[in-house]
């Protein structure tokens, strides 16, 4: 056999195989799931091309140096393969459902896993009984299945230039400017995540030497903040605006973000802003001159999250080319086979460690290179739940109860010391006396806390109308070139007068509402008004965009007397009548998102899963024309026939009265009706529609990694007037 033509087959055949899976596969599902990473797709190729080259030079050098026999059969079983991962990778790519956390039942339809075996089976067994005629007839089929790839990508590149571009890896690329200072101004805003005043207090007790590390720095421990929300105390503490339940909870979030904020303000002022961040909303604006997602797991060098984004693709290639047996062995109850491998530590998977970590990290590696002057908004998600500290400040091996305020206590202290650890960096560089340095939370850790009533008596808070410490944030400012050991201001203010706390230090001009706590006189008794909901859970008001209703309180003097507090306005959600026949979709964006109530997860791109044994919705009606209202809807059920979930019962009531339940055991989107009397809106302006799910499951219960209890995904719902 000629040499020349013996490497050339082994080449093709080589490359054919290989090619499939590391390159014309990846480039196929990247286009298809480019909301799912963060890289660009040529990073990802050029991970992937290094086992590619490996492999292919072995597979050739393997198919040169055998005999010619021996060379024959190689070179058919090879390309054989490649024909059988192309042919499963464009004929035979089965419908398996959404990964959005459902379990996929492989007993269903088993007649796909037959189809694949037998075909898995018969072709290779036909190739090495029959080698010598497919050795003669292989580099036609070899050459035609790389043209046709090639032309794929071809098109895919026409349709979606944007594959080659878009996803440029910012949060990624750990730039070292975020460690970097300015030889002039610096200003360093810490946010830990539900680290409050009362647990403050208690670390301080077993920490006594944090008086004199905290050198220069203020606790203002009579500081409310706003809301108890996140997503709605960062905006307010950033632009001085309250949120009062009037615009949808994103808009408002967008808004204050985005823009009028003490960010864009010391943007005018010539600072150079950084925003490194665990928290999703943050997105980067165009004033961030550095921006950075904190990953978790958290490693320092950006390789390691290069190679968990690429064994992501990876193992979404092999799920889409493999046969179906093996897919359930890739999609390892989507925890994903090579994603899952990469991360070895039980611990890493909690962003306390990754905040942590990278504090550490700051510290090592903080420098001044900067000319300008220099901003930095730290927002960690520590202590914040779940708790994962023990005493020793090492792992506990699970997650603690949260109802236990000695289990925040342990995370608390082991976040304050790599605080700490960080401003001693700072002084080392000695930087730290001349900066303007903020530590705070947004809300306070849920615990209860001490308060006096009226006859001078002390109870915890629990016992009052009071939901915890929800409204008592840490506080910390260190102004430039103040020195001493830390101290306690009994200043009434709230989180929204940081801006102009922070405009007076800095001596600049302030538009914001508020004062500067700096300013205030602690015998002053400032009002101040906090939102807080009993209706509506926080995660329910994400999912819909308002509370069902938000009380305002309003404190006039100590935060620790009951008599300081009062209740205020009772703001309730307005939203126009439900005009029958309006079809209400359920996904991003669906017009039901301000009329749902309980029960529901987060919106995705073409349903709402419900979350819990009930699930809700109050739509505000007028009387409609017929004495009956048809209601059709598009639902999904949760089931996995192969953990003994292979029904869900769906029970629905009108204003609490029963008017109908369904029984659905196929796992397809499907169409229900009933019909229910206007009668049942007669004592109401509103129409409270309840979907009980008795058969609700979590996904961590038949081994998903999904902690929500899904029953249905609903697609729609409409209400229509019934002619009779």
């Amino acid at each position: 056999m000629n040499r020349s033509h013996k490497k050339l087959v082994s080449f093709f055949s080589a490359l054919m195989f290989l090619s499939t899976i590391f390159i014309f596969g990846p480039v196929v599902l990247y286009q298809g799931n480019m909301n799912d990473f963060d890289l660009p797709l040529l990073l990802i190729l050029g991970l992937l091309l290094i086992p590619f080259f490996i492999a292919l030079f072995l597979l050739t050098f393997t198919g040169i140096i055998l005999s010619d026999k021996g060379h024959q059969i190689f070179v058919a079983v090879l390309s054989g393969l490649g024909i059988l991962l192309w042919i499963q990778g464009t004929f035979l790519v089965w419908d398996l459902g959404v990964f959005d956390g459902t379990s996929i039942d492989w007993t269903k339809d088993a007649w796909r896993g037959v189809v694949d075996s037998l075909i898995w089976i018969i072709l290779p067994g036909s190739v090495i009984v029959g080698y010598r005629r497919f050795y003669r007839v292989a580099m036609y089929a070899i050459l035609f299945i790389l043209f046709s790839q090639v032309a794929i990508i071809g098109v895919t590149t026409f349709q979606k230039p944007g594959i080659w571009t878009q996803n440029i890896p910012l949060e990624f690329s750990t730039p070292e400017e975020i460690f970097q200072f300015s030889d002039d101004q610096n200003v360093i805003h810490i946010l830990l995540d539900q680290f409050g005043t009362q647990l403050f207090e208690e670390v301080l007790k077993d920490k006594s030497n944090y008086l004199n590390d905290l050198d220069g720095f203020t606790f203002f421990k009579e500081v409310t903040t706003s809301s108890h929300v996140t997503l709605l105390s960062v905006p307010a503490f950033l632009s001085g605006e309250i949120y009062t339940n009037e615009l949808p909870i994103l808009e408002f979030t967008r808004k204050y973000y985005q823009h009028d904020n003490i960010h864009t303000t010391l943007f005018q002022q010539g600072y150079e802003l950084d925003v490194l961040t665990q928290f999703g909303f943050l997105k980067k604006r165009e004033i961030d001159l550095n921006y950075y997602i904190i990953p978790t797991p958290y490693d320092s060098s950006p390789e390691k999250r290069y190679i968990n984004e690429a064994a992501f693709l990876f193992d979404l290639v092999l799920f889409r080319y493999l046969p179906y047996y093996f897919k359930k062995l890739i999609y390892n109850n989507q925890s994903w086979f090579f994603s899952s491998a990469l991360i070895t530590d039980d611990y890493s998977s909690f962003e306390h460690f990754s905040a942590n970590e990278f504090l550490d990290d700051f510290s090592l590696r903080a420098t001044i290179s900067r000319d300008k002057p220099v901003y930095k908004y730290i927002h960690l998600m520590t202590p914040h739940p779940p708790l994962v500290v023990g005493a020793d400040n090492m792992f506990s091996g699970e997650v603690l109860p949260d109802s236990i305020p000695e289990n925040f206590k342990f995370q608390a202290k082991y976040t304050m010391e790599n605080i700490i650890q960080v401003l001693e960096r700072l002084k080392e560089l000695d930087i730290y006396n001349s900066s303007l340095i903020i530590i705070h939370s947004d809300h306070g850790s849920g615990i209860p806390f001490n308060i006096e009533l009226a006859d001078g008596s002390i109870v915890e808070s629990y016992r009052t109308f009071l939901p915890s410490d929800a409204f008592l944030p840490l506080l910390l400012i260190k102004p430039p070139n103040q020195t001493g050991s830390l101290k306690t201001s009994l200043a009434q203010g709230d989180l929204t007068d940081l801006p102009a706390t922070i405009c007076s230090i800095l001596n600049m001009p302030n538009q914001f509402p508020g004062k500067s706590l700096f300013d205030v006189d602690p015998s002053e008794d400032r009002e101040r008004t906090t939102y807080y909901s009993f209706v509506t859970h926080r995660n329910d008001a994400m999912v819909s965009g308002f509370f069902e209703e938000l009380q305002e309180y309003v404190v006039s003097g100590s935060v620790f007397k009951i008599a300081s507090w009062r209740k205020g306005r009772l703001l309730k959600k307005s939203l126009p009548p439900y005009s029958w026949g309006t079809l209400l979709e359920f996904r991003n964006q669906g017009n039901i998102l301000p009329y749902l109530l309980h029960g529901w997860s987060l919106p995705e791109v073409q349903h709402i899963w419900s979350d819990g044994n009930m699930a809700s919705f109050k739509l505000p009606v007028t009387e409609p024309k017929t004495e009956m209202i048809e209601l059709e809807c598009q639902i999904k059920p949760f089931l996995a026939p192969s953990k003994n979930l292979d029904k869900q019962r769906v029970i629905i009531s009108i204003n609490n009265t029963r008017v109908g339940e369904f029984l659905l055991t196929e796992d397809k989107s499907q169409s229900h009706r009933l019909l229910f009397p206007k009668s049942l809106l007669a004592s109401s302006p509103d129409m409270v529609v309840t979907f009980d799910l008795p058969d609700a499951t979590a996904g961590s219960e038949i081994g998903l990694k999904d902690s929500r209890s899904l029953g249905l995904a609903f697609s729609t719902v409409v209400f229509s007037e019934y002619p009779e």
